[in-house]
């Protein structure tokens, strides 16, 4: 497997930050952590939640008394 290990990366024209437009795929058990949170965009699957949810935008087929009663359920 390769490595590739660097200390920054940046755009083309070194003004902002990397767009991956065919994609980017990581091994299981990565992380990833970015200063300030983490944009994602598209079908994002996980296998553990952590947290009680109550932040969650764009969830129009679960109610939020549904959402909030998951939480203590598990």
């Amino acid at each position: 497997m390769s490595v590739l290990r660097v200390n920054q990366i940046t755009n083309k024209d070194d003004d902002g930050a990397v767009e991956f437009s065919e994609g980017l795929t990581f091994a299981s058990n990565t992380s990833i952590s970015g200063a300030g949170g983490i944009n994602l965009t598209g079908i994002v699957t996980a296998t553990s939640f952590v947290g009680n949810g109550l932040n969650l935008t764009r969830t129009d087929s679960v109610s939020h008394s549904k959402m909030v009663a998951l939480t203590y359920i598990t």
